[in-house]
């Protein structure tokens, strides 16, 4: 088997992965949009937390407001999280074309068989760990609006949490 770092000389044909690199970036700028809604939601919440005063709120609409923000954190490292995974998987996955074909090319399939494995297995696991990060994140971004949305309405039908002065 060829040294790995003979890897990064081995041209890979623009057509072998221009489709999954093209699917990889509709995945991630769900991801970026997922993310950007998610931190916008952060803050509309940091935004009531200056307007509002949370003692004065009733019980019911501190959980609402916990809830919403606990989700949209989690919502946000979730769409980094599947950023990150998606892009690992992408790496295992043009790795594996590169030792393929200096495997072919060289006539040492075989050879190459063992080493490909591993970028097999890496590129599937990654790509799991992405498509569900990516699924809780979009979950738990739906969560966080519908919790914030239920702390804004409990919080403008009562005029007590304003904050004085």
């Amino acid at each position: 088997m060829p040294a790995v770092q003979d890897l990064g000389l081995v041209q890979i044909e623009e057509d072998l992965y221009k489709a999954d690199l093209a699917l990889l970036d509709r995945y991630q700028g769900f991801s970026a949009e997922v993310l950007r809604l998610s931190l916008v939601g952060v803050a509309v919440f940091g935004f009531l937390l200056q307007q509002f005063d949370l003692r004065a709120m009733a019980p019911e609409t501190r959980w609402a407001a916990g809830i919403s923000i606990g989700a949209l954190v989690l919502s946000a490292a979730l769409s980094l999280a599947h950023r990150y995974f998606s892009s690992d998987g992408m790496f295992h996955h043009l790795h594996l074309l590169r030792v393929c074909l200096l495997a072919s090319s060289k006539g040492v399939e075989a050879a190459a068989g063992r080493f490909s494995e591993n970028d097999r297995e890496m590129r599937a696991k990654q790509y799991k760990r992405a498509w569900a990060a990516l699924g809780v994140s979009s979950a738990m971004l739906a969560v966080g609006v519908v919790a914030l949305a239920v702390c804004l309405l409990t919080v403008l039908s009562d005029p007590l949490p304003f904050r004085k002065g």
